[in-house]
């Protein structure tokens, strides 16, 4: 089990980091590979982080376009979140934290997903539905091809065979949430 958090960890702490900053800057193409750095984006598997300054203690974020059963529904995901975890289980962080962690079989995609399109089976934050896309937003994500900075070289084989399927990822997804605590936008 050390194995897997050393590993979880590493992937945390060496994450790329997205800085979209709030809705003025953002475009339906912002999560595209060609798009806003010069850093080539994958479009492969991994892990992704949704940092966010929002004030998930009182969430007060008006509705810009009308909730359909399609839609999350924040208010009640949050109040769920803090009556199943506490608030010591929460993720909690200074300024920016973690609202959101998941895995995808292709990362950009996923969190273009996340900020412009409503979807609750596949549970698509649909960020942009709220004022609260006016607040500070950060991603982070490590995908496959990043594997290869992990220097110990069984360490690197494990995680190569956890990235490889859906439930590998989960595994690591699971154990970030037991190491920094559930995000609070996270559903499952």
């Amino acid at each position: 089990m050390n194995d897997i958090i050393r590993i979880t960890q590493f992937m945390y702490d060496n994450a790329h980091e997205l800085e979209i900053k709030s809705a003025e800057s953002w475009d339906r193409d912002l999560f595209l590979s060609k798009n806003y750095t010069n850093e080539n984006r994958p479009n492969e598997f991994g892990l992704f982080w949704i940092l966010s300054d929002f004030d998930q203690d009182n969430f007060n974020y008006e509705e810009i376009h009308h909730r359909t059963r399609k839609n999350p529904d924040f208010e009640s995901l949050i109040a769920e979140n803090k009556r199943i975890f506490g608030e010591e289980l929460i993720n909690h962080a200074d300024g920016l934290r973690v609202v959101f962690v998941g895995q995808a079989d292709n990362v950009m995609n996923r969190l273009r997903c996340h900020f412009f399109t409503n979807n609750n089976t596949t549970f698509s934050l649909y960020i942009t539905r709220y004022r609260l896309a006016q607040c500070h937003w950060k991603i982070k994500y490590f995908s496959f091809k990043d594997l290869g900075k992990i220097q110990d070289e069984r360490l690197r084989d494990i995680a190569n065979n956890l990235f490889r399927n859906t439930r590998g990822r989960f595994f690591i997804e699971n154990t970030w949430r037991s190491i920094y605590g559930w995000p609070i936008l996270n559903k499952v």
